[in-house]
């Protein structure tokens, strides 16, 4: 999402002001953002699980 990414604290606020004002742009963003967090690594909730494990068990065999 870099076009949510701000120059400085003036274009921060302008780009707030902006968005929030886009409504509908904000409805489409609320229904996409479930699905581009499932992509995310960190969802994958079993192979997450087993990374986190092999990392538990590597700071316990140090």
């Amino acid at each position: 999402m870099q076009d949510w990414i701000a120059a400085d604290a003036d274009a921060y606020v302008a780009m707030a002001v902006a968005r929030a004002a886009d409504l509908p742009g904000l409805s489409a963003l609320r229904a996409q953002m479930r699905d581009r967090l499932r992509s995310l690594p960190m969802f994958d909730a079993p192979a997450f699980a087993q990374d986190l494990e092999q990392a538990l068990w590597a700071m316990h065999r140090a």
